[in-house]
């Protein structure tokens, strides 16, 4: 943790609470304040400053203040009509990586643009 440049930012992108060294942070920081809302700053021994995010959570899930279920729901939507489409015509899809095919992609993007729109 020492190594780390003056004024860094740790955000937690990964899949697990570990991602981050929270206790290893802790363990070298002389002070340690909330400067505000899910940002915690440390002071180093070393004299550096770093900031953790969240606590060192999965940003995405500890501090979202979006909509992120809905994005979440394209995915899954968009999964879901793959895996439909790939068992309905497997020929149609060829061993490794396939794009969203443009029809199911289109489908979804119009399904979930008709949820914002009012009733006319």
């Amino acid at each position: 943790m020492t190594s780390l440049r003056d004024g860094a930012v740790l955000a937690n992108v990964g899949h697990f609470s570990t991602e981050i060294d929270v206790a290893g942070i802790e363990r070298v920081a002389v002070s340690r304040r909330e400067i505000r809302g899910d940002v915690t700053e440390f002071v180093l021994e070393n004299g550096r400053t770093v900031y953790l995010l969240a606590r060192g959570e999965m940003l995405n899930l500890a501090a979202a203040n979006g909509h992120q279920i809905q994005i979440m729901d394209l995915g899954f939507a968009l999964q879901a009509h793959s895996m439909r489409a790939l068992a309905l015509d497997p020929d149609a899809f060829i061993p490794g990586y396939n794009p969203v095919p443009p029809e199911i992609d289109r489908a979804v993007a119009e399904a979930a643009l008709a949820t914002l729109l009012p009733p006319s």
